[in-house]
């Protein structure tokens, strides 16, 4: 009995306190934790049919703000580029925000936060639409 209860407070020490998975270097997700600059890198856009990922053709960058305010730029359409609000709650990125051409719109992402990458994937999507992104050095 004294073994199986050293056996437990062994596993119970033993658990990462951090909230992380070591093995997938997942960080847990926060407002705080996707401060800074993003880069789109990569995209993985699926017709219909099974892709893999690609590198992306026209670049967007997002700058998540700590006070909860983000900027898109988009580096294809310039009239694309826009301003808002962003909030994290679970595992989602809820985006609030309008541009010159569209009125308030919001979008909410499936986020997935790992070392120095930011994959969204889009709610609302029928087929696979997920976009990575790199952390850009400040």
């Amino acid at each position: 009995m004294k073994y199986l209860f050293l056996a437990l407070v062994l596993v119970c020490i033993s658990c990462n306190s951090e909230g992380t998975n070591k093995a997938t270097q997942q960080t847990p997700l926060s407002s705080t934790k996707i401060v800074g600059s993003w880069e789109l890198s990569e995209t993985k856009i699926s017709p219909g049919s099974p892709v893999e990922w690609t590198a992306a053709e026209d670049t967007n960058t997002y700058q998540f703000e700590l006070d909860g305010n983000y900027t898109y730029t988009n580096n294809g359409d310039k009239r694309l580029d826009h301003q808002g609000t962003y909030r994290v709650k679970d595992d989602e990125l809820l985006l609030t925000y309008s541009s010159e051409v569209e009125e308030v719109k919001k979008a909410t992402y499936r986020m997935t936060l790992s070392n120095a990458e930011l994959i969204l994937d889009y709610v609302g999507c029928t087929e696979e639409c997920r976009l990575k992104y790199k952390r850009k050095a400040e």
